[in-house]
């Protein structure tokens, strides 16, 4: 066999004419001629000279031109003697003889293949196979792809048509070639394709004809149809390429592969289309290399221009960010071409919103400014309020590419709008939620988490109680064990978009791809997606699911729906238990993935799991997590018993650490523990979850309930306290204690279990548990525990000198580093900076090995005194990386203008706080809020910088001041908390005026010291008063406006009363705040004259009459003067003067604005209809002068009423308008006229709401109030639109007051059609708000306004609420005597709302109550403390349509405390009724309150075991879902039971006090026995709230110590505070008609006066509001009180206090 004769001698003459290269040209050409002449020389001496000849020339070089040669001269001097040429040749390849052969088998096999025996070589094919000791058969069919393609690409057709018939005989079939074709296909056709480039591509063009010839297919016939058909291979094939170039391989595949595909492209045309995620993903790896970018532009110019523009327009986002990404490392040549491709591009496409919002920014380069501003132009045209929603959407549903475009347009929008702009504002929740979504969701992919932290920076640490942040948890639970083809379809499409996808686009190496591409194949198989099934008519869901997908996905998975991919993967075979002998956490999980896989029973279950088995193997972790405690879960369900104890004994071996001593690093131990958390959690989550599904198999349920019982609690505690799930770690510690407890009194827990409580509770969202928790400590507390109690009770000095103490008996080797960073964090938090940097210097000393860490802490400290040398030295020593030390570089390169090594600092710093918050956003936004506050003071450290260089260039402070307003107004979002303010303040400081750039000149002073006015207020309001005092000194000599205000309120707090007031009197031109100050401590003073008081109020007014705050407290000092419980009736002449002036001060300050309108506007309307029904009375004033001065006197109220209204906001009375509504039966003729005009304006501003108001008056008997009704909605019918609010509404009135009335025979269903009642077919489309509680009552503004104007409904815009669409089909009724019927409205939003309708039943009083309590919510959610705990009130509509009928909104998942008590002692064999007979018999005859006592405890509550605590388990079985709705249902009952007593809210039953089942939520029904009615029961409500034994258990092991104790005294304080506006509303409510003592006073009109009996409720009221006790002593009492059991026992037995 002469190698000469090979046609590859004829190719390389080719490539020698072709380079361009004339080095490397004469190079080839050497080695060809040195190749040739040893060749022909045929002797082995002369070719072993001529191979060292070739060595010293090297063949690095050839790129791999010379192998084939090689390798047929290896083999042909293989069985001479020696061997002295093929090893030669083999050693030049740096390989062993065999290896070399058999990687180069497929230029040695067609030779051999084609030889005949008659060959000088004898059978060559024999020996070939011998030599690998196969068969020949099995080598060929192994080889076949290099067989066919050889004999293809051959130009010698006797050497082909001899190959093809040496196969026929080693096959013995005529037809193995196409047999073998139709084996290998695929690869013949992707391999021919990359040589469509070669010299020889005409060849291979040919050889591809021939293919398609014999292939007969009749859709591929041409070119373009097989080159489109295989094109994933070929892309593959490329993918081959881009890894050999990327690792300098010496030889590549497919040298020309680029060529090829260029051509390919040019073949296939717009056929392209079925695969552009692939491409472009090949495109982003090839742009990746060094010195490709130019090549990598050629192939993203012709696949633009091969696109359809349709297509182009569906992907121009990707498309535009993958050209950006090679544009910086080009030449400008093709600099100047890519920008004209992109603006070509884009001007071609319809940038719908969607579009425009995947267009990644343009960088600001010349070359690309077109297509920047033709972008920038399309964005303006879309709001920004589509684009954060439209962003929102999408980023939690889209691929990664897609979504780091999305964040990354946020971004863009955030920074050009701001944080302040209102629609961000309106979106804060929404943007929170889905970007700390993203931030642990993509937590392998940088890019996006850094963006998302970017946005985090720029909205900053708003206070958490302003936000509804949902925590998404997007993890899939299939809850049928893999039963429901829907559901493991859905977990597919999880896995897919959530996993494989991002990895996919992500992936750069070609064994990478092809595994992703490989499991996805198999997975879409396994989901049943399919070419038909997606795209034909055969299964409409498969179909839906798949339009689901986003567009991106559903194109990169299009092409895998037909591909074949194949992997051969050996794995080890191993058996349990694995931890032990794991050498690491990546072998223990791959181990038990691969176990667990083969464990499966079910066939169908185990394609599922195996197609993700390689994956797992190559170190996606991510995924192998996501899928462990499915596979597991599905195990536990169907496994067999030992395969269950397997899983039991592994996770053992976890929680046991066995084998910890030997191998187990503690990263190990901790991650192995989190995996064990995360199956509990999984199996937790599952049980919750098919809890809700109706007809669910319990015995499942009990089955996994059984597996969890097996795993210690103790051990569980231990493991999730050191995984950082701290409820998971209460949750098991509380169920420990409970079991193992023989005495549950909290006195007698053993001091290793406070401890534990102790350490659980200091990482977890109860500020409260901790202080309880230490205040049932029985022994000396030790030095740790001591700190930890400081330092939650902001004793910082006290903590510090106790780390001092700690620190100062450490030594270097043994030390504690946790004691180092509680030090400083305390001298942080107290302020004193000098002493934190001295103390840094002297632990140097004692600790050298932790001198970076300690320089940490001496940069900090250096930036905040100030010391710019010290830190500016720091920056050149050792110092971690910390966040703080970081902050501090930034600051130091910024004053020294190395902005680049400064902007490192902050990325640093960012990546730091990036890696804390990716676990802390799995818990809560407050979990996140100290990394988030951190990202803001990176975002401003930025911001400062970029806007003094805006300054230096417009040479003025404007953007300078501009930021520091803007800065002003993001503080009053932010938490109110002292050190995360303090933190800003003194940050911003240094940033605006301790940072100023070189080139700069101080012309003016730029601090006018308003910062530091902003720092004294916050730090005097929280105490620190040194503080306070140095910054109000700072804003003194910079001479800054009215700090003199400040310095008078540091004077007050500080006891020095007298020096607060010489010093607001000493100023000369005092403002408006200055004089109000100065009257408010004058009158606290005392010992002023009524009249000197006034005159200060007065001369405040007069400084500003725009102020509502000065018209406020003139009326408030009016009101002083006023008795509180004396009526307008009862008053003299001069007291009714003083009442007007209360009553036109206070419609003034209405005028003004809204801060205090929960005292001005109850007052109001409490004087003023008062002064309305004393008119009446005026003309029996017998003194002519006094009769004229009380007329004067109303006419003077009523005229200033009228000039105020049109400045009056309407939502200021809409808040009062069921009020003010059942004043319309007021005698006074001008207080019904102005009040008529009063409602129609808020009727008028919202009609679609206020209706639901108007409604009940019009069934009146009053006359007045049904004519004055009458008459405001006749003046608005001329108006169209309201004339069919009205018509609507009354239409609804109408039909639903038949469904009221409408008595139904009960057979055996409850369920009655709505077709029966008459006109309810004609409800639909009305334009009417649906009326839940939302709907009926308005929010105010977040700041006053005197902007009165109004277009659109109160709280937000219109669209907030849905209309009423169309109403339920059917209506279900209730089982009591007067058949309540609930049904469901279905609104504009496409949501079901459902109502229960009531006849027989007075709803306005309950009404009220939800009004009343709407407002206690209101002041919650105003003060600090009670935001800081989420305090609220769980209010619903109730809506009265009449005197006695009317709506209740129905909610969802409430079960009484009864119902869900009985169900749990069902479970334990005891029977509600049985125990409920028992207790009422045992009681009744009863008579004194000892004996009632002694039976209750030791008779009745033995046989009342308490379980409520067991529902919140079972309800809510996911560890952090249980502790978060066990906090909501603490603190809803704790507030309720507050205002409930205030209130004197009695009739509270097991059945009136209902929980969520979804949030845990107490909710409250039947709240209409207000006043303390229940004491006049025949047995009387002797308690202030239910406590009973039930509802302590729920609240865990600490009881009403901690969470419910605090609640209840901060609701009590919050009550105290607001004490007068709270008794000026229970006033306005005393007079309204339909309470309770309006009738009484009816009936007893000889002994009592309306107005006696409202005093009187108001008086006490007041009592119980403040006694004259502490605030904790008073709770005590209630507590004691209420969970008495001496009381408990004497109360009614159907109240039901065993309950």
């Amino acid at each position: 066999m002469d190698i000469c004769e090979n046609t590859q001698t004829a190719s390389l003459q080719l490539i020698i004419q072709d380079t361009s290269d004339k080095s490397k040209g004469w190079y080839i050409k050497t080695l060809s001629m040195l190749l040739s002449d040893a060749e022909r020389a045929n002797k082995c001496n002369v070719l072993i000279d001529a191979l060292d000849d070739i060595e010293f020339l090297g063949i690095d070089k050839t790129e791999g031109l010379f192998d084939e040669n090689f390798a047929l001269i290896a083999w042909k001097y293989l069985h001479t003697e020696p061997v002295l040429v093929s090893d030669k040749i083999a050693s030049m390849y740096q390989m062993d003889l065999p290896d070399f052969l058999r990687a180069y088998l497929k230029y040695i096999l067609p030779h051999a293949v084609a030889s005949t025996p008659t060959d000088t070589n004898n059978n060559l094919l024999d020996q070939l196979a011998q030599y690998f000791e196969t068969s020949p058969r099995d080598m060929c069919d192994k080889n076949a792809h290099y067989l066919l393609e050889y004999y293809l690409m051959s130009k010698d057709n006797e050497f082909t048509k001899r190959g093809y018939e040496q196969l026929q005989l080693v096959f013995e079939s005529n037809n193995v070639i196409l047999e073998l074709l139709a084996a290998n296909r695929t690869k013949i056709t992707s391999s021919l394709a990359m040589r469509l480039a070669d010299p020889d591509g005409e060849q291979a063009q040919a050889a591809l004809v021939q293919v398609i010839k014999w292939m007969d297919l009749s859709d591929i016939t041409t070119l373009a149809d097989i080159l489109s058909h295989y094109f994933l291979a070929i892309l593959a094939r490329v993918s081959t390429f881009i890894t050999e170039k990327r690792e300098k391989q010496r030889t590549l595949t497919h040298p020309h592969a680029l060529q090829a595909l260029d051509k390919v492209f040019r073949l296939i045309g717009k056929d392209v289309q079925a695969h552009i995620q692939q491409t472009m993903a090949i495109f982003q790896a090839l742009g990746e290399l060094p010195l490709m970018q130019e090549e990598a532009y050629k192939l993203w110019k012709r696949f633009i221009d091969a696109l359809p523009q349709d297509k182009l327009t569906t992907f121009i986002g990707p498309i535009v960010r993958g050209i950006l990404g090679i544009f910086i490392r080009c030449n400008d040549m093709v600099k100047k071409e890519i920008g004209d491709l992109l603006e070509e591009s884009l001007l071609g496409c319809d940038l719908t919103m969607d579009r425009l919002l995947e267009l990644p920014s343009i960088p600001p380069f010349p070359e690309l400014k077109n297509a920047s501003i033709f972008i920038e132009k399309k964005r303006d045209e879309i709001s920004i309020e589509q684009s954060i929603y439209a962003i929102c959407q999408r980023a939690r549903n889209d691929d990664a590419l897609n979504t780091l475009t999305l964040v990354e347009e946020m971004h863009r929008i955030l920074l050009k709008n701001g944080p302040l702009h209102p629609v961000v504002i309106r979106h804060h929740s929404m943007l929170y939620t889905v970007l700390l979504y993203l931030s642990r969701k993509t937590g392998d992919l940088q890019s996006i988490r850094d963006v998302a932290a970017e946005c985090l920076g720029i909205l900053g640490a708003t206070d958490p109680s302003r936000l509804r942040v949902e925590m998404i948890d997007d993890h899939v639970v299939v809850l049928h064990n893999f039963t429901n083809i829907a559901e493991n379809r859905e977990l597919v499409c999880n896995l897919i978009t959530k996993h494989l996808i991002p990895a996919f686009q992500a992936a750069n190496k070609e064994d990478t791809q092809l595994y992703l591409q490989y499991a996805m194949q198999k997975l879409l198989k396994y989901a049943g997606f399919n070419r038909n099934t997606v795209i034909g008519n055969e299964d409409i869901e498969i179909q839906g699911r798949w339009k689901q997908l986003p567009l991106t996905v559903q194109k990169t998975l299009l092409p895998l729906l037909e591909s074949s991919f194949s992997l051969n993967m050996t794995l080890q075979k191993t058996k349990y238990p694995i931890y032990p002998n794991a050498d690491g956490y990546d072998t223990w999980i791959k181990r038990w993935y691969y176990l667990l896989t083969k464990t499966v029973s079910s066939t169908v279950v185990d394609q599922l799991f195996a197609a993700c088995t390689p994956l797992v193997q190559l170190d996606f972790f991510a995924l192998a997590l996501d899928l462990l405690p499915s596979i597991i879960l599905h195990v536990v369900l169907s496994g067999t018993q030992e395969a269950r104890d397997n899983i039991i004994n592994e996770m053992l071996c976890v929680l046991n650490m066995d084998g910890s001593s030997r191998t187990h690093t503690e990263k190990f131990q901790r991650d192995s523990l989190r995996v064990v958390v995360l199956i509990t959690e999984h199996c937790r989550k599952w049980m919750r979850k098919t809890q809700r599904l109706e007809g669910f198999s319990q015995s499942q349920i009990t089955i996994v309930r059984d597996f969890l019982v097996q795993i210690p609690n103790d051990k569980m505690a231990i493991a999730s306290f050191r995984s950082k799930a701290y409820p998971q770690a209460l949750m098991h510690l509380e169920q420990h204690i409970k079991a193992t407890a023989t005495n549950r009194e909290l006195s007698h827990f053993t001091s290793e279990t406070l401890d534990s409580l102790r350490q659980i509770y200091a990482h977890i969202d109860d500020p409260d548990g901790v202080v309880a928790v230490f205040s049932l400590f029985q022994r000396t507390l030790n030095m740790g525990e001591e700190i930890l109690q400081y330092e939650h009770m902001g004793e910082w000095e006290s903590a510090s000198i106790l780390y001092r103490e700690a620190l100062d008996k450490q030594d270097e080797e043994n030390l504690d580093t946790s004691l180092l960073s509680g030090y400083f964090n305390c001298l942080r938090s107290s302020g004193n900076n000098d002493f934190m940097n001295m103390e840094a210097n002297r632990l140097i000393k004692k600790f050298p090995k932790l001198i970076s860490r300690l320089n940490a802490y001496r940069a900090e400290a250096s930036w905040k005194l100030e010391d710019w040398d010290t830190l500016e030295t720091l920056t050149n020593q050792p110092m971690e990386r910390s966040f703080e030390a970081c902050l501090a570089t930034s600051i130091a390169h910024f004053r020294q203008g190395k902005n680049l090594a400064a902007f490192v600092a902050i990325e640093n710093a960012k990546n730091e706080l990036v890696d804390h918050l990716l676990s802390t956003s799995r818990d809560s936004y407050q979990q996140s809020y100290d990394h988030i506050l951190g990202l803001q003071m990176l975002q401003e450290v930025k911001q400062s910088r970029f806007i003094w260089e805006d300054a230096k260039d417009e040479k003025s402070f404007q953007p300078v001041k501009d930021l520091q307003e803007q800065w002003e107004k993001q503080v009053a979002l932010t938490s109110p908390n002292y050190p995360v303010q303090k933190k800003l303040l003194e940050l911003r400081q240094t940033l605006l005026f301790k940072m100023i750039p070189k080139g700069i000149s101080l012309l003016a002073t730029v601090d006018d010291g308003s910062l530091w006015l902003t720092t004294a207020k916050a730090a005097r309001k929280h105490g620190d008063m040194s503080t306070a005092l140095e910054a109000i000194l700072k804003a003194e000599a910079l001479g800054t406006p009215f700090v003199y205000v400040e310095r008078a309120k540091w004077y007050w707090k500080n006891n020095e009363k007298v020096k607060a007031i010489q010093c607001l009197q000493d100023q000369p031109n005092p403002n408006a705040k200055a004089l109000l100050l100065y009257a408010k401590y004058t009158e606290m003073l005392g010992n002023v004259e009524r009249t000197h008081l006034l005159k200060l109020y007065r001369d405040v007014q007069k400084a500003d009459p725009e102020w509502e705050k000065a018209m406020y407290y003139v009326g408030q000092f009016y009101d002083k003067n006023l008795a509180a419980d004396k009526p307008v009736q009862r008053m003299t002449g001069r007291q009714m003067k003083i009442a007007s002036c209360v009553v036109t001060s206070y419609i003034r300050a209405l005028a003004l604005g809204s801060k205090y309108i929960y005292y001005t506007m109850p007052r109001f309307l409490t004087l003023w209809m008062e002064f309305g029904d004393a008119a009446n009375n005026f003309a029996d004033i017998k003194d002519t002068q006094t009769r004229n001065e009380a007329y004067e006197l109303i006419q003077h109220i009523n005229k200033t009423i009228r000039q105020c209204l049109d400045r009056i906001h309407p939502h200021h009375f809409a808040i009062v308008l069921p009020q003010l509504v059942s004043r319309l039966s007021h005698s006074n003729q001008e207080v019904g006229n102005l009040l008529i005009k009063i409602i129609g304006r808020v009727f008028a501003a919202y009609p679609r709401s206020t209706i639901w108001a108007l409604l009940p008056p019009l069934e009146s008997l009053n006359q007045k109030m049904n004519s004055r009704t009458k008459h405001i909605m006749s003046t608005h019918q001329t108006d169209p639109v309201l004339a069919t609010i009205i018509r609507d509404a009354q239409s609804f009135v109408r039909v639903f007051k038949l469904l009221a009335k409408q008595k139904n025979t009960f057979d055996k269903s409850l369920i009655f059609r709505t077709d029966k009642i008459p006109g309810i077919s004609s409800l639909s489309n009305l334009q009417i708000y649906v009326p839940s509680q939302r709907a009926l009552i308005p929010e105010l503004p977040e700041v006053s306004s005197t902007n009165n104007s109004t277009n659109e409904p109160y709280s937000s815009s219109s669209t907030d609420f849905p209309l009423i669409q169309s109403i339920g089909s059917t209506y279900e009724v209730m089982r009591s005597l007067q058949q309540p019927k609930k049904i469901s409205l279905y609104g504009s939003d496409g949501k079901k709302y459902t109502f229960l309708v009531k006849q027989n039943d007075d709803l306005r009083k309950d009404a009220r109550m939800m009004e009343f309590n709407h407002m206690i919510s209101s002041f919650l959610k105003r003060d600090a403390k009670a935001r800081e705990r989420d305090l609220y009130i769980r209010t619903y509509g109730i809506i009265p349509l009449g005197e006695n009928w009317g709506l209740i909104e129905w909610i969802n998942n409430l079960s009484p405390l009864k119902a869900i008590v009985a169900q749990e002692w069902a479970m334990i064999n005891i029977e509600m009724k049985k125990v409920t007979a028992f207790a009422r018999i045992t009681l009744e005859n009863v008579k004194t309150a000892d004996e009632k006592e002694k039976i209750f405890i030791n008779e009745i509550l033995p046989k009342c075991p308490a379980v409520f605590s067991r529902w919140f388990m079972e309800t809510f079985p996911e560890p952090s879902q249980w502790f978060a709705s066990r906090s909501r249902y603490i603190r809803t009952l704790a507030v309720m039971s507050i205002v409930g007593y205030i209130l004197g809210l009695g009739d509270r039953h097991a059945e009136n006090i209902l929980f969520d089942q979804t949030t845990g939520d107490c909710v409250h029904v039947d709240v209409n026995m207000l006043f303390e009615r229940g004491l006049a029961l025949s047995v009387p409500e002797i308690v202030p709230f239910r406590l009973t034994k039930n509802l302590i258990d729920a609240m865990g092991v600490l009881g009403v110590e901690g969470m419910f104790r605090k609640t209840c005294e901060v609701t009590l304080d919050i009550m105290r505070r607001n004490k007068i506006q709270l008794l000026s509303v229970f006033q306005t409510l005393a007079h309204d008609p339909i309470t309770e003592w309006q009738r009484k006073a009816y009936a007893e009109q000889a002994k009592n006066t309306v107005e006696e009996l409202a005093q009187n409720q108001v008086r006490k009221i007041g009592m119980k509001i403040d006694s004259g006790k502490s605030i904790q002593e008073e709770v005590t009492g209630l507590i004691s009180q209420a969970s008495s059991n001496r009381n408990l026992a004497q109360m009614f037995s159907g109240w039901a206090a065993f309950i």
